[in-house]
């Protein structure tokens, strides 16, 4: 019997090409793999990511809690601040998802950014899965086009009432 699609094949080291309906389907099957798979997600992003883990796994830090906290921080900030957060913890040599949010915090800060809402949580789990992404609010600015003065609106000016600007009484 042939196969109906063909799955790709990575031959890079230490990376993998996961389909996402067979993590979820290995999910169905076994919940606990999760927090495998989350720190496998998080190692390969990048290889400062992967030293990080290392780090935090020689240490008398909970592997799984940190994991969970991480990628609580990598859905919420993005990747690109979370690699970058990663890699200035691990110059610090500071581990701990606090100051992984402390160092992505204060690069976003010194861009001019603030930190991204915290996600709301309903305890519905379909609701709770929705991703709401925000659009350009610019977008409106096209339905409103700006109006400029009617020209029989007066200009105030600083001088005073009954003040003549020829310099006659």
């Amino acid at each position: 019997m042939a196969k109906s699609s063909r799955d790709d094949r990575c031959w890079d080291r230490r990376r993998a090409i996961e389909e996402p309906a067979h993590i979820e389907a290995m999910l169905q099957k076994r919940p606990n793999g999760r927090s495998h798979k989350s720190r496998t997600h998080i190692a390969n992003l990048a290889p400062q990511c992967r030293a990080y883990l290392q780090e935090i796994a020689r240490r008398r830090i909970s592997l799984d809690s940190e994991t969970r906290k991480l990628h609580r921080l990598l859905d919420r900030y993005g990747q690109e601040d979370f690699v970058d957060g990663v890699g200035r913890a691990l110059v610090a040599r500071t581990f701990g998802a606090h100051y992984v949010r402390a160092c992505m915090d204060q690069a976003r800060f010194a861009r001019g950014l603030h930190e991204p809402p915290e996600p709301i949580v309903t305890g519905n789990a379909t609701a709770d899965a929705i991703n709401v992404v925000p659009h350009d609010l610019e977008s409106y600015d096209a339905l409103f086009p700006k109006q400029e003065a009617a020209p029989h609106e007066e200009v105030l000016s600083d001088s005073a009432p009954g003040d003549d600007e020829s310099g006659h009484d």
